[in-house]
């Protein structure tokens, strides 16, 4: 069995390329990573599926652009979530968005 992640064509999976995964397993993973976020509560509906397909075009690109985009999500998420009940308390009434993203700001 070759490994998962194998640089050598000749022995890696059908699934691989040399730029990324192949549309429907970026597609697989993108869907995997953006439903644990909406059971995460850190996206909306509409952010899901915008997420869903921005996620899929990255990882397409190559696994590079895939990996920052997820740990670019991850560190935003982990970010807005550090001092919510104080950053609450000084918008109230200001800021009308709550934590969860949806498609404009993932598009953003």
């Amino acid at each position: 069995m070759a490994p998962l992640f194998s640089p050598d064509a000749a022995t890696a999976p059908v699934w691989w390329s040399a730029s990324g995964p192949s549309t429907p397993m970026a597609l697989g993973l993108a869907t995997l990573i953006v439903a644990a976020a909406w059971r995460g509560r850190s996206l909306r509906m509409s952010g899901a599926i915008a997420a869903t397909g921005v996620g899929s075009l990255a990882l397409r690109a190559g696994w590079s652009w895939g990996g920052f985009l997820i740990v670019w999500f991850a560190w935003a998420t982990i970010a807005s979530r550090v001092g919510r009940d104080r950053k609450v308390a000084l918008t109230a009434g200001m800021v009308e968005k709550g934590a969860q993203r949806d498609a404009r700001q993932v598009m953003a």
